[in-house]
C-alpha cells in the first residue's frame, strides 16, 4: 500500500496482515495528498485504488511512469445530498460544486 504518511503503529498492524507499507517521498510545497503522484520508478504497480475526489488529479503523472497501471475510482456520496445533514454554511451548495468536479473526474 503506497501512503503520502503512516505512523510505525500504521506499519506494524499492516504487517501484522501481511501489507507492506511504501511511504510517498516528501515533496515540499505540496500537500501530502499529491506526494503519491511520484510512485518510485523501480515499484511495480498494476493497479491503484482511489477513494473521493481528491485522489483523480495525481492520475495523469502517474500514467506517465506506469502506463500499463489501471485507474479504479471510488466515490460513492452524493454531495448535494450529503449537504442537507451538513450544519455549516452553504453546504448545499458546496455540496453541489463537490458533485459537479465528481462527475468531471469520471469523464
Amino acid at each position: 500500500m503506497y501512503l503520502p504518511q503512516c505512523s510505525e503503529e500504521d506499519k506494524r498492524a499492516a504487517a501484522a496482515h501481511n501489507v507492506c507499507i511504501i511511504e510517498a517521498e516528501e515533496i515540499p510545497g505540496y500537500d501530502p495528498i499529491d506526494w503519491l503522484a511520484t510512485i518510485p520508478r523501480d515499484h511495480q504497480m498494476d493497479f491503484v485504488i482511489g477513494h473521493g475526489i481528491h485522489l483523480g488529479r495525481q492520475v495523469p503523472l502517474i500514467k506517465r511512469v506506469h502506463q500499463e497501471c489501471k485507474w479504479i475510482q471510488v466515490v460513492h456520496t452524493d454531495p448535494e445530498e450529503l449537504g442537507m445533514f451538513k450544519n455549516y454554511a452553504d453546504s448545499i451548495a458546496k455540496g453541489e460544486k463537490k458533485h459537479k468536479a465528481e462527475v468531471g473526474l469520471c469523464k
